[in-house]
């Protein structure tokens, strides 16, 4: 599929589960070398600005502030940013973003498409018990296996306010799990 696609897919998705939000804001902007980080970033905050949605807060990890985040209006979605770490294979980020996402369990949130890698079952186990005091929270997975291993991990039967949403048509045609509140 080619990037035009691939941009309108993500697009229209988010159109889908931003509707009506007044602002969003976007947790773990990259500030490290990784290039498709960034890019990632750029495309993202590209759509957002695109359906007229402002990013009123940011933050890297190392300088989240709770604060900030809840003196936005109470509809504004939290956004954490997609890329290729969700799990253990870079724990520190994980435990980060799981912090962030146990500290803003009261908001709506959102985890723009991600692939995930698992091999410790303490980190799922920890995982599944932050994502299961989440309020709202819809994740996009960018990858056939990322997906169908989330439904099998954070089966959303059991995790009824958790949504699984498949971010990219060529490798899973865009579709839901059951669930989101």
């Amino acid at each position: 599929m080619r990037a035009a696609e691939l941009r309108s897919e993500l697009r229209s998705n988010l159109a889908e589960e931003l509707e009506g939000t007044p602002s969003v804001g976007y947790l773990d902007i990259p500030l490290h070398r990784n290039v498709g980080d960034s890019l990632i970033f750029l495309g993202a905050t590209a759509i957002l600005d695109d359906l007229s949605i402002p990013v009123a807060q940011t933050s890297y990890q190392g300088a989240f502030d709770v604060d900030r985040y809840r003196a936005l209006p109470s509809d504004s979605v939290m956004v954490f940013h997609g890329g290729g770490n969700f799990g253990d294979l870079w724990p520190q980020k994980h435990l980060c973003r799981l912090d962030e996402l146990f500290q803003l369990r009261d908001r709506r949130c959102l985890f723009l498409p991600q692939s995930m890698w698992f091999e410790d079952v303490s980190a799922v186990a920890q995982t599944r018990s932050i994502l299961r005091q989440a309020a709202s929270l819809t994740m996009m997975w960018s990858d056939r296996r990322s997906f169908e291993q989330a439904l099998t991990l954070f089966d959303s039967d059991k995790t009824p306010r958790v949504a699984m949403r498949r971010a990219n048509p060529t490798r899973a045609p865009s579709d839901r799990a059951t669930g989101r509140r």
